[in-house]
């Protein structure tokens, strides 16, 4: 039996940073909400890294403000929540999101190493990782 949130339409969304060109893409069945906590937890100073420090995303925030940041809806399907995060993936890769040089995204899937997504209650497992040439 699926779960309410294990299909849906789902959006692969981008925030980009214009002073930087440093990208965050993400994926969400409810897009706004997701924007909305994202600028929230910036307004907060919650954007951080282990160990609570803040991320180069917070950084950029913090100098460039709300207004150097733009949203970008890169993708819209009706799937399931491991397609959507394999497409999520997809577009991490094609836009180098977890380089810092590039982007903001901390997060690879185990997929994206294996080619191969395993899911513990419907939910992808993750491995926080940090990008290294």
């Amino acid at each position: 039996m699926r779960g309410k949130h294990d299909y849906g339409l789902f959006t692969i969304y981008a925030i980009k940073c214009r002073a930087t060109k440093r990208i965050y893409i993400g994926s969400t069945l409810n897009v706004q909400a997701r924007i909305d906590t994202h600028f929230s937890e910036l307004r907060r100073g919650k954007k951080l890294d282990p160990p609570n420090l803040p991320s180069e995303w917070q950084k950029d925030y913090d100098q460039y403000g709300e207004e150097s940041f733009d949203v970008y809806l890169v993708d819209s399907r009706e799937c399931s929540r491991e397609a959507a995060v394999m497409l999520e993936q997809e577009y991490i890769r094609k836009y180098k999101a977890t380089n810092p040089k590039y982007g903001y995204n901390k997060i690879k899937s185990k997929a994206v190493k294996d080619d191969m997504y395993r899911f513990r209650d419907g939910v992808p497992e993750v491995e926080y990782e940090y990008y290294r040439d």
